[in-house]
């Protein structure tokens, strides 16, 4: 379902953001090697966090500029190396990969930020097949993450389509006995078919046709 994005908040206006909860002053001998437990469905999907998270990118969107923007993230950058990680261990550490982090409202609220927002099919593209660089390199396509995404979307295409079948072959199939329906192969018949299958397994459809 598409949410429309509100309104950007006026400078004035004060962006709510959850400060530091209380797993912060756990013990600090706690056992730290217990696995990441699962993400539950209010962690996942609080539409009050992900209205609130998109109101403040918007917000923070219209107080940058190119440059500004730049300096941030080079700023970010400098303080991610400064404490030993990369951007690769923090996206894996924010997105259900470490125990303090799922327990932290903070960090979910950016996950949220991240996972809900616009901006993340444009990522998602970009990795895809990142714009040529008209400036550098003779206006090459950099390589992005173009196989991996793809074997990706291979996996999750083969995935729904099983889910697909699953779920329309009881409507298909015969009751035991019962030779083929000639009914079934008229026109009326294959057009119910292929309604059916619109309905029931989208992703094969389009895939098909």
């Amino acid at each position: 379902m598409t949410h429309e994005i509100p309104e950007a908040p006026s400078p004035d206006e004060e962006v709510s953001d959850p400060d530091e909860d209380a797993s912060d002053l756990s013990d600090p001998g706690s056992d730290a090697s217990l696995p990441p437990r699962q993400p539950t469905p209010v962690e996942l999907d609080d539409p009050k966090d992900t209205m609130s998270s998109r109101r403040q990118t918007v917000s923070m969107k219209n107080q940058l500029n190119q440059d500004s923007t730049y300096t941030a993230v080079k700023n970010t950058i400098d303080a991610m190396l400064g404490n030993g990680i990369n951007l690769p261990i923090l996206l894996e550490a924010i997105t259900w990969n470490n125990q303090k982090a799922i327990d932290n409202a903070r960090i979910r609220y950016q996950r949220t930020a991240l996972l809900h927002s616009q901006e993340l099919p444009v990522i998602l593209e970009r990795w895809w097949k990142p714009p040529r660089d008209l400036l550098r390199r003779g206006g090459k396509r950099p390589e992005g993450a173009t196989s991996t995404m793809e074997a990706f979307a291979v996996k999750v295409a083969t995935d729904l389509i099983r889910r697909e079948l699953k779920a329309l072959g009881p409507k298909l199939r015969l009751p035991a006995g019962k030779d083929v329906d000639c009914e079934r192969l008229t026109e009326a018949g294959v057009e119910e078919m292929t309604e059916l299958m619109k309905h029931d397994a989208p992703t094969m459809w389009k895939l098909l046709y």
